[in-house]
């Protein structure tokens, strides 16, 4: 079988097969990344691991099936908490994605660049995760009390929302011994949420 849908659980073998072909991203890139390294790293001959993932693609596909399962159930849990206002739950949801991302070091912005370089499977499932990230943070955006008649578009601020972690996943791998990551996860993120939320509309101005 090459990918699990989104009712299925991984079982504890894909689970380790997927955590091997992270740290194989980690160490050698994805250059570096067969499925002849990811079996030798599980333990395993090609053939035993072709019966759970067929191809390089499918691998990258399992992983992006799992970070989307991590972090739009993050996000969702952090987006739906009603006690906090909608300026917070938008901050605790960039951090979430930012603390994802310096965990992984880097390595979601690497997978879901290089599935969007590709065609079938692996392209649709990097559409399948952006639709679902967008869908959460566009929701939360649309709730702001300026939303309506902004400058920018709902779509335009949550882009502009996901710059930052863009950011730190380059920094991480190019980097990585220079990144504040403290400061990144906290002060940095309150005051990007707020630079890009708090902005009005711009007002036309008669010189």
């Amino acid at each position: 079988m090459d990918t699990k849908t989104e009712t299925e659980t991984l079982t504890p073998r894909q689970e380790q097969i997927l955590d091997c072909t992270t740290t194989l991203l980690r160490e050698e890139g994805m250059a570096g990344l067969t499925v002849r390294k990811v079996a030798a790293r599980v333990g395993f001959s090609e053939a035993a691991l072709y019966r759970h993932y067929s191809s390089k693609d499918a691998l990258l596909v399992g992983l992006l099936e799992r970070l989307e399962g991590k972090l739009l159930a993050g996000l969702g849990v952090l987006a739906a908490d009603c006690r906090r206002s909608v300026e917070e739950r938008i901050e605790d949801c960039l951090r979430f994605h930012v603390a994802m991302v310096l965990e992984a070091d880097g390595l979601p912005v690497l997978v879901l660049t290089e599935g969007a370089s590709h065609g079938g499977l692996l392209a649709q499932q990097v559409r399948h995760l952006l639709r679902g990230y967008f869908k959460i943070m566009e929701s939360l955006v649309e709730q702001l009390p300026h939303a309506t008649g902004a400058e920018f578009s709902v779509r335009e601020r949550v882009m502009m929302l996901m710059g930052l972690p863009a950011i730190a996943a380059v920094l991480c791998r190019a980097l990585p011994s220079n990144l504040p990551r403290a400061r990144l996860k906290n002060e940095m993120v309150h005051d990007w949420v707020n630079r890009l939320i708090g902005a009005q509309p711009a007002e036309n101005v008669d010189v």
